[in-house]
């Protein structure tokens, strides 16, 4: 029985450290996606005489290799990193679902107000943050919605915030990769590529993680988010001095189904 006991007490430490240890593994690959990112653009630009000062991300369209780390090293382990520790909450308990908020369609009502169970995905998170901070209203205000139809400048009334720029681009992501039948992982990757165009992948990320209306109810306390946002915020603001050109575009589906990116993605790192 002291045997059984002693083995008892010490499972959920062992518990514990494995899921420590997953965090300190998946900050690492951040870690390293982040300086795999700076060394390729440091390189191309020394290799570029013609680079502008901008890192060689402004001036030029980016390289297939900028693309992959972007989108599959970076984009494929932050997935993961937001992705430890989600829990499965109930539909309808709370907040207003964000992807209602994002969506044309028209929702049911069962959908909203039974209490179902769903998985939640890291754009859904998005989405929720999207919804509590009254992202519809803002981008529902007539000039932006005349502006994102025909694609024209917002006449005084410019995103200035950090915030009103997620707005702006999770929008944009929404409606080209709904009509696309892209996938929510997708629709993140293409947010990340977003976050590094305008340098605010950083802020963006802290934003959600420091919101604790959403930390507390879809994420576990041994969770990254909840353990280790510091960390990632850290080396993503790195990011933060550059402007890249990539593109949020739906990526191109493969001959073999599926999107290309996935398809050539193998190891995040």
């Amino acid at each position: 029985m002291g045997g059984l006991l002693c083995g008892l007490n010490y499972a959920p430490r062992n518990l514990n450290n494995i899921r420590a240890e997953r965090c300190l593994i998946l900050c690492q690959r951040v870690k390293r996606a982040v300086n795999n990112i700076l060394t390729l653009v440091a390189a191309e630009a020394n290799s570029s005489p013609e680079d502008d000062g901008h890192s060689g991300t402004a001036a030029h369209p980016p390289s297939a290799d900028l693309i992959r780390l972007a989108r599959v090293s970076l984009g494929n382990t932050l997935l993961e990193s937001f992705q430890f520790g989600l829990m499965t909450p109930l539909v309808g308990t709370g907040l207003v679902p964000g992807w209602h908020a994002l969506s044309c369609t028209v929702v049911p009502t069962e959908a909203v107000s039974g209490a179902v169970k769903q998985r939640e995905d890291v754009w859904q998170i998005f989405e929720q943050y999207y919804a509590l901070k009254k992202g519809h209203e803002y981008n529902s205000m007539p000039a932006r919605t005349l502006a994102s139809a025909f694609k024209m400048p917002v006449e005084g009334g410019v995103a200035v915030t950090p915030r009103q720029v997620l707005f702006d681009e999770m929008m944009q992501v929404q409606r080209s990769h709904e009509s696309a039948y892209k996938s929510p992982d997708v629709k993140f990757r293409s947010l990340v590529c977003a976050g590094m165009n305008h340098g605010l992948l950083a802020a963006w990320c802290q934003m959600v993680t420091s919101t604790d209306e959403l930390t507390s109810r879809f994420y576990e306390p041994w969770s990254c988010v909840s353990t280790r946002s510091s960390t990632l915020n850290s080396d993503l603001e790195r990011l933060s001095q550059l402007r890249f050109r990539l593109s949020t575009d739906p990526p191109p589906a493969a001959s073999i189904g599926g999107d290309m990116e996935d398809v050539v993605s193998g190891p995040a790192d």
